[in-house]
């Protein structure tokens, strides 16, 4: 079973936040269950990378500790921010976890537009993910294997019940990587499928800050 996990950020856009509630809403099947959840004091404050990523650290952590329950076999996370994603999207990163013991994420651009968006999550070869094409993608492989992926992806929950956490580091921002690495660990996989794509929202169209 999936727990799908949505952190939102408590002053969020409400046009933004009732998108991303209508996208996850059709999750909610018997192997599916999605969990939005909106603690934390919303990004007041916050003027740099690394503040975001000591904050989300933190929210991220205390999220899924509350929410790992045994008879979860996967976490999924998908940031409040992402618009337009499949519900074959799901199954397919699944799939492609059980079968390369892996952490999957799906290319995540910009919408309507051809820039990749997390380009500090996505990292490969230690170094952030182009913002324009090829991106992180080398020509004939579909399966492309990180160091990191973010913003949308999956995680076998054996990687958090052996001890993986979401923390800053400051020789990469981004609080994925501290999971990533560790389900690397684990003998796991990590993957970015470049034939699925998920899209995030532009955020100034919604009276955003961009980040």
């Amino acid at each position: 079973m999936i727990l799908v996990l949505i952190p939102v950020k408590p002053n969020m856009s409400p046009v933004l936040s009732e998108l991303s509630k209508k996208l996850s809403d059709r999750l909610q099947c018997d192997a599916i269950e999605v969990v939005r959840d909106a603690r934390g004091p919303g990004d007041a404050g916050i003027t740099n990378l690394e503040d975001r990523v000591r904050h989300t650290a933190k929210i991220r952590q205390s999220i899924v500790e509350d929410y790992l329950q045994p008879h979860y076999t996967h976490v999924l996370w998908i940031d409040a921010d992402i618009i337009d994603y499949s519900l074959t999207l799901i199954s397919s990163i699944y799939r492609t976890s059980i079968e390369y013991n892996a952490i999957v994420a799906p290319m995540v651009l910009l919408d309507g537009q051809d820039r990749f968006y997390d380009i500090a999550g996505f990292i490969k070869n230690w170094k952030w993910t182009n913002i324009n094409y090829p991106y992180c993608m080398e020509p004939g492989r579909r399966f492309i294997n990180m160091d990191s992926v973010g913003c949308f992806y999956i995680v076998p929950a054996f990687v958090y019940r052996g001890g993986a956490k979401h923390l800053y580091n400051p020789a990469h921002p981004t609080d994925h990587m501290g999971v990533c690495q560790f389900g690397k660990c684990l003998g796991c996989r990590v993957l970015c499928d470049t034939k699925l794509i998920v899209r995030h929202a532009v955020l100034s169209d919604y009276g955003e800050s961009l980040h």
